[in-house]
């Protein structure tokens, strides 16, 4: 081949593989913008969704403490014992696997004890005139007994055969033991304050208001269709009956 039409065939190509390449990045560029648009789109759709449920799980939390205050708050007053000394001991008492249920029963029985003149706790040398106070006193008298029958039958004794048994772990502990849980409880943020008890009643009144609110414009909007509908229904059995 000639030495100029090997020029002329040599640009050629070369213009041509320019434009290949310039066509190429063109189609680089518009992929590479395409999946930057999708990756900003899946990502607003994530922190939408870790948002949501941020949002939701607060919620969740918000609602759980407030249930916990409130009931805290009553079973205070179901076992005459302060609702910090209560959420103290409760927290001394799940540590010692006993439940809820149990030390609000131990407590009850001890408040009855005592307003009953307290004989049972007098015999031992207990003069508390509150049920958390004489759980206390009890708790160092368990404390120095040994194991065994003699320490299970005081505890049925004073609490009954069920509860009885369930609270010498706790008891067991003596007074320090307990009062050392109950300041571990403090410092977690586990004591239930009468204020938080206050606000929490509050707010688990205000939501009863609102979904009865809710409930009466239900009544309201449905109550005037339910007639209508059942003038309908009375027109259409006669209709069908003649």
């Amino acid at each position: 081949m000639p030495l100029a039409e090997l020029s002329i065939d040599l640009v050629a190509k070369l213009a041509t593989f320019e434009t290949d390449v310039k066509r190429a990045a063109a189609l680089t560029e518009q992929q590479a913008t395409r999946m930057t648009r999708a990756f900003n789109a899946v990502g607003g759709a994530v922190q939408t969704l870790v948002g949501g449920a941020a949002l939701a799980g607060l919620a969740t939390a918000v609602r759980t403490t407030a249930e916990y205050a409130d009931g805290m708050g009553k079973l205070a007053q179901k076992t005459g014992v302060s609702v910090e000394a209560l959420s103290g001991l409760t927290y001394a008492a799940g540590l010692a696997d006993l439940s809820q249920d149990g030390l609000a029963k131990g407590l009850k029985k001890l408040a009855i004890e005592i307003d009953e003149g307290g004989g049972k706790l007098k015999a031992l040398g207990i003069q508390s005139t509150t049920a958390d106070g004489a759980l206390l006193a009890l708790a160092d008298r368990f404390e120095g007994m040994p194991d065994g029958v003699s320490k299970t039958a005081l505890a049925v004794q004073l609490f009954g055969e069920k509860v009885g048994p369930e609270l010498i772990p706790l008891l067991s502990q003596g007074s320090k033991g307990i009062q050392d849980a109950t300041e571990e409880a403090k410092r977690f943020g586990l004591v239930v304050t009468k204020e938080s008890v206050a606000a929490a009643e509050a707010f688990n009144d205000n939501l009863t208001r609102l979904t009865s609110a809710a409930e009466g414009l239900k009544l309201k909007l449905a109550g005037p269709l339910v007639k209508s509908l059942g003038d309908t229904s009375t027109y259409l059995l006669k209709v069908a009956e003649d």
